[in-house]
């Protein structure tokens, strides 16, 4: 299976908790939510049913279906966006650019690793 699309290199990618949905992060400025849920057996590809041009490079990305929403890290900002649409929800400035980042179990918190501590936001 191939997720393709991207322009330049892909810098995150992540499966959502259902495994149905995989979101890749890229140099190109610009993140993709693909639809895995698929037969493979029997021909049927990934489709790429998201592109969400940022404007700078994507480094991380974090799915999460319950809350219907994605987590995105550039060097500058985190931006979370509505899976439906790509529409942003929000947008926290960064104190510098994010190591890691990963939802919280519970889905209400997104959790960011810097170079010497750990961030946590809350959404809206």
């Amino acid at each position: 299976m191939d997720l393709v699309g991207h322009h330049s290199g892909i810098n995150s990618i992540n499966v959502s908790e259902d495994s149905n949905l995989v979101g890749t992060a890229s140099k190109d400025g610009c993140w993709k939510l693909y639809d895995i849920n698929i037969r493979y057996q029997a021909g049927q590809e990934p489709k790429c049913i998201l592109s969400v041009d940022v404007g700078e490079p994507v480094d991380h990305i974090v799915v999460n279906n319950e809350r219907k929403m994605v987590a995105v890290a550039t060097g500058s900002e985190l931006r979370f966006h509505r899976i439906k649409d790509g529409g942003l929800i929000e947008r926290i400035k960064l104190p510098e650019k994010c190591r890691r980042m990963q939802w919280s179990p519970d889905g209400t918190l997104v959790l960011l690793m810097f170079e010497k501590f750990v961030g946590t936001y809350k959404t809206k």
